[in-house]
Parts: structure tokens; C-alpha cells; sequence
């Protein structure tokens, strides 16, 4: 099966954790931070290299997908790139790609039951800039149209 990775164009570390927010009887929001790409990897003592940039991302992607599947009754999960804008830091041109492949590497560590829970949803990357859109196009994403009232 295949799981649905696409993106809508709107007019603390390796130890993240999420947690989620009840908006309405329909939408919750999660709540997660991932790493800071401008600061240094404190256990190596140097800046991520791009593999390790994936790493730590896809745990990010993980917590926020295991906690979506453990909570909520949703089948759309809509996402911001995590560790975008300035947080990219010199990953900011390489944040598509990074960002494709740690949902990715995330996706492979659920157990195969939990992989077809996913591919039953929808997951969106929601993107603010237009710039944007052909970098996260080359990578994989598909683009979709949305305005900011879906």
C-alpha cells in the first residue's frame, strides 16, 4: 500500500516530545518542536551533517505521527515543515529534501500495522510561500491547491 504525502499552498531536540490539543470535536492540534538547525549538535560538539539532519528530524516526524495515531480520531494530518524558517539554518535550501526523506525514515520505523493506519490518512505539508512549492515538488510532495478558509 502507499501512503498519501501531499501539500497545500496556503494564499528540544533528539528527545522532542509532543503533546495535543483538543481545538473542536473534529481537530486537535499537536504540538512539537524539532531541532534547531542553527545550533550546534551538542553530543558530536559540531553542526549536523545532512544524514544526521534526517535523523533527528524523522524522530520529530514520528512523535508527532505516533501521537496522531494514538489520539486522534482525524484522518487528515496537516503539517508545517518542523525546523523550517530560521530554524533551518544552513539546511534551508535542502529542507524539501530533508523534510521528504524523515517522513520517510519515520514512516519505516512504525510497525507494519501502524504503516497501514497511515496509509489510511491523509497526510498534508502545508507550505506558506510559493518560492517554495518547486522545491518541495522536486522532492516528491504533490501539489494541491488550498485556500486559508479550508
Amino acid at each position: 500500500s502507499s501512503h498519501n504525502m501531499s501539500m497545500y499552498y496556503n494564499t528540544n531536540h533528539i528527545n522532542n516530545k509532543t503533546f495535543i490539543s483538543k481545538f473542536n470535536t473534529t481537530s486537535h492540534i499537536i504540538h512539537a518542536v524539532g531541532p534547531d538547525f542553527r545550533r550546534r549538535y551538542e553530543l558530536l560538539g559540531r553542526h549536523y551533517n545532512f544524514n544526521e539532519a534526517i535523523h533527528v528530524l524523522s524522530i520529530t516526524y514520528y512523535n508527532i505521527i505516533n501521537e496522531f495515531l494514538t489520539v486522534s480520531p482525524c484522518k487528515v494530518l496537516r503539517l508545517l515543515p518542523v525546523s523550517g524558517g530560521i530554524f533551518a539554518g544552513k539546511f534551508l535550501n535542502k529542507l524539501p529534501e530533508i523534510t521528504f526523506e524523515a517522513l520517510k525514515k519515520a514512516y519505516m520505523t512504525f510497525t507494519p500495522k501502524d504503516q497501514n493506519k497511515i496509509c489510511e490518512c491523509e497526510i498534508e505539508m502545508c507550505i506558506f510561500s510559493s518560492d517554495e512549492v518547486p522545491l518541495f515538488e522536486d522532492v516528491g510532495f504533490t501539489q494541491q491547491i488550498s485556500t486559508a478558509n479550508e
